[in-house]
C-alpha cells in the first residue's frame, strides 16, 4: 500500500520576513498598537480587581432582579442592624425605592451604574480608568453613608491612591505651560 505524499508547505525560519500574499488574496491592514499604558501596575490591579468586582456586582443585581426582587425590600432594615449608629432616615428611603420599586431602582442603580463604572475602570484608557475608579470610590463613599465602613473603608483606601496616581500618570506638561494628556 503507497502512501500519499503530503504537498510540501513552507515554514517561514525565525527571522524571516513573511511571504508576500500571492494572487487572489488580501492582506489586512497593520493594526496600530496602542501607546504604552504609563500607569503603574499596581494601580492597573486594583482596577481590574474593582472593576470587576463591579461587573460581577452588576451580574449578581440582574439575576436577584429577575429571581428574586423582594429581596430587595428588607435591606434597609439590614444596613440599620449592621450600622454602629442610627442611619435616620437612609432605611425607610431605601424601602420607598428600592424596596417598593426593585424593577425600577435595581436596573439604574445595581446594574446600570456598577456595569458602567466597573467598564470604565477595566478599559485600558487612562483617562476612562480614572472615571470607573472615581465611580467605585463615589460608590463605596455611598456604602459609608449605609454603615458598611468595615467594607468601603478598606476599599476607599485603595481606590483614591489608584486613582490619583493613574491620572497623574495620563498627564505630561508640555513646553508651553499647559497639560496634555497623553493616550
Amino acid at each position: 500500500m503507497r502512501q500519499q505524499r503530503s504537498p510540501k508547505v513552507a515554514v517561514p525560519q525565525a527571522g524571516a520576513a513573511p511571504a508576500p500574499p500571492g494572487p487572489g488574496t488580501a492582506s489586512a491592514p497593520p493594526v496600530p498598537s496602542l501607546p504604552p499604558d504609563p500607569s503603574p501596575p499596581w494601580a492597573r490591579g486594583v482596577a481590574r480587581v474593582a472593576g470587576a468586582m463591579m461587573v460581577g456586582g452588576a451580574g449578581l443585581n440582574t439575576y436577584m432582579v429577575i429571581a428574586r426582587p423582594a429581596s430587595y425590600a428588607g435591606m434597609g432594615a439590614w444596613f440599620q442592624g449592621v450600622s454602629p449608629w442610627n442611619l435616620g432616615p437612609l432605611p425607610d428611603l431605601w424601602t420607598a425605592t428600592f424596596g417598593r420599586h426593585p424593577r425600577v431602582w435595581v436596573p439604574l442603580v445595581g446594574i446600570g451604574f456598577e456595569a458602567t463604572i466597573g467598564a470604565l475602570a477595566l478599559s485600558r484608557d487612562p483617562r476612562r480608568r480614572v472615571a470607573g475608579l472615581g465611580g467605585i470610590a463615589a460608590f463605596h463613599t455611598g456604602l459609608l453613608g449605609m454603615g458598611l465602613w468595615s467594607w468601603a473603608l478598606p476599599w476607599l483606601g485603595v481606590l483614591v491612591p489608584a486613582a490619583v496616581v493613574t491620572a497623574r500618570s495620563g498627564a505630561a506638561p508640555s513646553g508651553d505651560g499647559t497639560v496634555r494628556v497623553t493616550g
